[in-house]
């Protein structure tokens, strides 16, 4: 997190040199400063942990391979914003547009962008259709039976990085991602235990309800610059460029913190969809706790680290899903 919001204040700061300098297209450069300085620190701090890595999560990998994983997960987070922040910029260099008009761009290049996202992570982790015949006739049914009457399955490899996770995208046909260290180290029951949470996502509209999240930042960012714009024109007030630039950041910190604080409530109602709909507890319980062990996760995580992060840690979501079976014994 201090990473990223340092390297996108140094890529602000090098976008009004750069125009100072009377070099055009000074925001669109600016992004692309932004992102080459992510994707160089974080490839940077990859080449520095190696050794250590590699020690940690016992993997039989190259320093190129590292790197190679490191960049398809960067493209993977960076890709739908780059594209919706580079088209922007220009389609605004080739036609003239108002404030109208930027945001009606914004829309529908976040939708376009969430759209192809299924093509994208498909690319990207390199996932081919399921081709296990058994594999495809449990899910199937274990679809149908949340009214889910077809979904494309593929499956990822991951065993060499050592990587279990699974997702479900789409907002008009569903695509399901599995690990095959996954589904390596599952047994079918935690499988379906797993991919009920990820049932639960789409079920409760926690796709729709992250793009809402997705297209308010485009106002926000209007509504900040705005006010800044009123104090220096209204009230004589002139804030200098340092000033400024905190006072942006510390708004859209604040505002990435509230968003990760809703993804971790997403987390826990997904959660709880797979317990109501009945994953048996013990099954669901053994699942996180393989999850948390295959990732290396830790179970232990401080209140600070946990605001920062998606998930709540595994044991807090074992104790939450632990409650909701003790009420659902208590009602039975």
């Amino acid at each position: 997190m201090i990473i990223i919001v340092s390297i996108f204040i140094s890529g602000y700061a090098m976008a009004n040199i750069l125009k100072y300098m009377r070099i055009t297209r000074n925001k669109l450069l600016a992004i692309i400063i932004a992102v080459v300085l992510i994707f160089f620190f974080t490839l940077l701090d990859q080449i520095l942990s190696y050794e250590t890595y590699k020690k940690l999560r016992n993997v039989d990998l190259n320093l190129s391979d590292i790197l190679k994983i490191t960049l398809r997960q960067l493209l993977i987070i960076v890709f739908p914003t780059l594209l919706v922040l580079t088209g922007r910029n220009i389609i605004r260099e080739i036609i003239r547009t108002n404030e109208v008009m930027d945001y009606i761009i914004w829309v529908l290049l976040t939708l376009i962008s969430i759209l192809i996202y299924p093509y994208t992570l498909k690319l990207l982790l390199r996932a081919k259709p399921c081709k296990s015949h058994d594999l495809i006739i449990e899910l199937s049914s274990f679809l149908k039976n949340h009214n889910i009457q077809k979904a494309n399955i593929y499956i990822w490899p991951s065993k060499n990085e050592k990587i279990a996770n699974a997702y479900i995208c789409g907002l008009i046909a569903k695509y399901i991602f599995i690990s095959d260290y996954l589904v390596y180290n599952l047994d079918m029951d935690e499988i379906k235990a797993v991919l009920a949470h990820e049932i639960g996502h789409w079920k409760k509209h926690h796709i729709e309800i992250r793009i809402l999240l997705m297209l308010f930042t485009y106002p926000l960012f209007l509504i900040v610059s705005s006010f800044l714009d009123y104090l220096a024109t209204f009230k004589n007030i002139n804030i200098p460029i340092p000033i400024g630039i905190f006072i942006t950041f510390l708004v859209f910190f604040i505002y990435i913190s509230m968003i990760l604080g809703i993804f971790r409530k997403q987390e826990y109602a997904a959660d709880k969809y797979a317990i109501m709909t009945g994953v048996k507890y013990e099954v669901y319980r053994s699942a996180l706790s393989k999850l948390a062990l295959l990732n290396d996760l830790s179970k232990h995580t401080n209140i600070i680290c946990e605001k920062l992060q998606t998930h709540p840690h595994i044991e807090r979501r074992i104790y939450y899903i632990t409650n909701i079976y003790k009420q659902l014994k208590r009602e039975i």
